[in-house]
């Protein structure tokens, strides 16, 4: 690879059919839509490829091509573009020390708070480690450019680590939200295939089985209300068997009111486009009061109301969302609506998102 042969190095896995429903790999996307027209290379760094396989980039489109490579083979990559966009933490972590070095001009695009999630999941080591990484990172690099997913994430960040950088605050918003397009005859479809009435009161859950998605309290608030005629619910995941398993040992199943189903993302907007209330039960934790799930900014997006067990989850409490605490919802007996609160917020997050801003920079002297 000769000096500068691509314009956009991007530190990440590229996103595929295989990957598209993980929540990251949907950010990775969207921000590939603004580097598009220029010549970009993505580097997924390995810990298992053996040092003297095959590293030759592969040419996936256009101005697009893909290289997996051994950690210790990272510097071919490192030095032979001016930019270099880094998907999360991890990704700095595994190119060390190489990209201390380079002059590049480095786009750190946070996804979350890694050091923290580690910790979270019991990981402590892993925990000490990244956050020494991502300590030394800011005290060495000077003047980066860092895209935070929420405000409160860039003020939780200037407070841990007291560094210069130059902002962007984009709020996930994946492809499948960026031109929505509603084929009513695909809801319709669904509306048959679920048998949803037009009284009824429609529930959602779109998301894996991770321990900070609060599965179990879900499982047991559905079992509790579920008795009531009126209410669907409908799950929507990845991780379709585990599912399956999960609702089995709450005595509860796939039938007339509960449907597990597993789509794509370019699919979501027919269920969307039909639910009420969605289950977003996240801790009171900093890893929720910084964060933008994907989820929560695709329920606002359709007018659809969380259900919390914490509502300060990222920006949209300063927002003023609406939303019912799952405490209240086993005492409500609640109606079938959409909140207009709750498109108006989505909306506006997209007006003052910072993409457009990034787009010029990453644009700029390529």
């Amino acid at each position: 690879m000769s000096k500068y042969e691509y314009d956009i190095i991007v530190l990440g896995p590229y996103p595929n059919e295989s990957n598209i429903k993980d929540g990251m790999k949907q950010r990775i996307a969207a921000i590939d839509k603004i580097m598009k027209e220029k010549r970009r290379l993505y580097a997924d760094i390995s810990m298992k490829k053996k040092f003297f396989q095959d590293d030759e980039p592969v040419r996936l489109d256009d101005n697009l091509y893909f290289v997996q490579l051994n950690r210790l083979k990272t510097y071919k990559v490192i030095f032979s573009s001016k930019k270099i966009y880094i998907h999360s933490l991890l990704n700095i972590y595994k190119a060390m020390p190489w990209i201390l070095f380079t002059k590049a001009e480095i786009f750190f695009d946070m996804h979350g708070i890694v050091p923290e999630e580690e910790l979270f999941s019991g990981r402590y080591y892993k925990s000490f480690v990244l956050g020494l990484v991502q300590k030394l990172f800011f005290r060495i690099k000077k003047n980066i450019n860092i895209i935070y997913v929420t405000q409160s994430m860039r003020d939780y960040m200037r407070r841990k680590y007291r560094f210069s950088a130059n902002d962007f605050i984009v709020p996930v918003f994946p492809d499948n939200l960026i031109n929505i397009e509603i084929d009513e005859n695909k809801v319709n479809s669904v509306k048959e295939k679920f048998r949803i009435k037009d009284d009824d009161v429609v529930f959602i859950y779109s998301g894996n089985a991770q321990k900070w998605q609060n599965i179990h309290l879900m499982l047991e608030t559905i079992k509790l209300i579920a008795t009531n005629d009126r209410y669907k619910f409908i799950i929507l995941t990845g991780e379709y068997e585990k599912f399956k398993n999960l609702l089995e040992s709450y005595g509860l199943k796939s039938n007339e009111n509960i449907f597990l189903e597993s789509v794509l993302p370019e699919e979501l907007s027919s269920y969307y486009k039909l639910s009420h209330y969605g289950f977003l039960l996240r801790d009171k934790h900093v890893l929720n009061n910084v964060a933008c799930p994907t989820k929560a900014i695709e329920y606002l997006t359709y007018g659809i109301i969380p259900v919390v067990l914490e509502e300060n989850i990222g920006d949209f409490n300063s927002f003023g969302y609406e939303y019912i605490h799952i405490d209240d919802l086993k005492k409500l007996n609640l109606e079938p609506r959409k909140s207009t609160k709750n498109i108006e917020i989505a909306v506006s997050l997209k007006e003052k998102s910072d993409i457009d801003k990034l787009e010029r920079k990453l644009k700029a002297s390529c």
